[in-house]
């Protein structure tokens, strides 16, 4: 009975670690290469979340989107920079994590100006306390289409 319940945990460990490798070890396309599922602008992005969440989650959730926009801030992490587009109506706002290759191309960006990102949608969520909607983008680059 001890050496079935030990080949079985030993069983599952395996299963655990191979599916911890394939997780930790993916690699994704280049974003460069990657054909946008949908082009929209920053300010309709928002107002369709806005209209409704659950449709527009479902939509857009894992897309990759090429999102044309004003830049109203830069903010800096340990890992990444961010461009950020708000409404400033709603105070609703959209939050592009930068690719750190993408760096260079930052420099010269600064709040008003107009660009085009590309990158994979992770949803939006809304918070009670500031009673706006934050989407969130992941894997982004500056498109080579500025306006």
């Amino acid at each position: 009975m001890r050496r079935k319940l030990f080949i079985a945990i030993v069983f599952l460990l395996l299963i655990g670690v191979g599916i911890a490798y394939y997780l930790f070890s993916m690699k994704f396309d280049d974003m460069n290469d990657v054909k946008a599922d949908y082009e929209i602008s920053a300010v309709d992005l928002i107002k369709e979340f806005q209209t409704n969440d659950s449709v527009a989650n479902k939509k857009y959730t894992e897309k990759i989107l090429l999102v044309t926009g004003k830049v109203s801030e830069m903010e800096s992490g340990d890992s990444s920079i961010n461009i950020k587009m708000s409404d400033e109506q709603s105070g609703s706002y959209i939050i592009f994590s930068i690719q750190k290759n993408e760096e260079g191309l930052l420099k010269d960006i600064k709040s008003g100006d107009v660009v085009v990102v590309k990158g994979s949608c992770s949803g939006a969520i809304f918070s009670d306390i500031l009673s706006a909607y934050s989407i969130s983008f992941k894997r982004c680059i500056l498109s080579n289409n500025k306006k």
